[in-house]
């Protein structure tokens, strides 16, 4: 993710734990929900989550059936009952990923070595 500049990426990292910062770094860095479902036409930028407001029940539910039915057709092995654990074992990263390269304005503003270790 250090690889490629950007004042705002490097802006949202190097300030994460600042309260006015943490909610939009979470939406820009953070893990997805399991869930998600958007209003597009009220909300098309996508920022406010209503998979766990009841008010969307019906259409979550709808749209999970039409899901499994799609899963159904296409044989996919997670709702054929077969080996769906290869999404479970599969890395994470990649090994290429596990050894970054920071750009210099990386190294400078996060003190980082020219090539680091994601996992430790």
């Amino acid at each position: 993710m250090l690889n490629y500049p950007g004042p705002a990426k490097f802006y949202l990292i190097a300030n994460k734990d600042n309260p006015a910062v943490k909610p939009l770094f979470e939406l820009g860095m953070g893990k997805r929900p399991a869930e998600e479902l958007f209003d597009i036409l009220r909300d098309p930028d996508e920022m406010h989550n209503l998979a766990a407001d009841p008010a969307y029940k019906n259409v979550k539910e709808k749209l999970a059936a039409q899901m499994q039915e799609y899963l159904v057709q296409t044989k996919d092995p997670r709702s054929t009952g077969g080996d769906a654990s290869i999404w479970d074992k599969a890395p994470y990263f990649s090994d290429i990923d596990k050894r970054a390269h920071p750009n210099s304005d990386a190294i400078r503003q996060f003190k980082l070595d020219s090539v680091y270790d994601y996992l430790k």
